[in-house]
């Protein structure tokens, strides 16, 4: 119905874009050439995301802007010591946080390795994971064989994430892939210092303000982990620096008006009558 109004006078057809394209389905190469001549618009929330669809279906960079996403970084959430008292977690533990679904892309395989090795060095370390999907129980299985014996703290799918990362000392993001990272965004509103494979969206989203690792690297991702832990000036220096870069870049006013200047540019060029 969106591409029979396209054709009418004065509509427009705006298209969003929040990942990668080559996580489209394989139909979509086909029709992509006419959907991307009847689109007068796409909005991606990443440059990473407008690269993609650029590059692989050669649509005109100047019919694509980016807006990022919204985070509110006003919210009420709760204090440290509440979050690790709901759970369970003690004062002393080193708490390394993970969120997001459980599936290949987002790579655990690597974290759990990781973690595996900086809890032979840092007894007090837990991984709390929050997030479920079609790799849980191969990934616990896996903590089992390398004895974590209690160490990693699997959640499952939870209403507030605030509540972990407010309970956490550092997050580690290690996905193979992403458009925009809205789980390193939540971190970032936390003020964690963050660890985060070295994938094009998490510097977009970071700048310098993390430590970084090859995807597949996670021995990358243990010494990560283990700066944080042995430097808690540095870290917490780190973690400051990505709250102001949340600040600054993902300012909710500011996406608002952009986004809402792009509308009006279209409405005007379609009043025009051009596209």
């Amino acid at each position: 119905s969106a591409l029979a109004l396209a054709g009418r006078r004065q509509t427009a057809l705006v298209c969003a874009r929040r990942n990668l394209a080559s996580f489209d389905p394989k139909w979509y190469g086909a029709v992509s050439g006419f959907v991307g001549g009847v689109t007068h618009f796409s909005i991606a929330n990443s440059r990473a995301v407008k690269e993609s669809v650029v590059s692989r279906y050669g649509l005109k960079g100047s019919k694509v802007a980016v807006v990022a996403n919204i985070v509110d970084t006003m919210r009420q959430t709760p204090g440290r010591a509440a979050a690790r008292r709901s759970l369970g977690l003690s004062d002393g533990a080193y708490v390394v946080a993970a969120t997001g679904t459980i599936c290949h892309i987002k790579n655990y395989p690597a974290l759990i390795k990781a973690f595996s090795a900086l809890a032979r060095s840092f007894r007090h370390a837990v991984l709390v994971v929050a997030g479920d999907g079609p790799q849980s129980a191969s990934i616990r299985a896996m903590a089992d064989r390398l004895g974590l014996n209690g160490q990693l703290r699997m959640l499952g799918s939870v209403k507030n994430v605030d509540t972990v990362l407010a309970a956490s000392d550092v997050f580690v993001h290690p996905s193979r892939s992403e458009g925009s990272p809205n789980a390193v965004l939540e971190a970032m509103a936390h003020g964690l210092p963050i660890v985060a494979s070295d994938i094009a969206a998490n510097r977009e989203a970071l700048g310098p303000a993390a430590h970084y690792f090859e995807p597949d690297d996670w021995r990358g991702c243990m010494e990560g982990m283990a700066r944080f832990a042995a430097c808690r000036p540095e870290a917490l220096g780190l973690g400051k620096a990505a709250r102001r870069r949340l600040e600054k870049t993902y300012d909710a006013a500011e996406t608002v008006a952009r986004r809402e200047r792009i509308y009006r540019k279209i409405r005007e060029a379609v009043n025009d009558g051009h596209s």
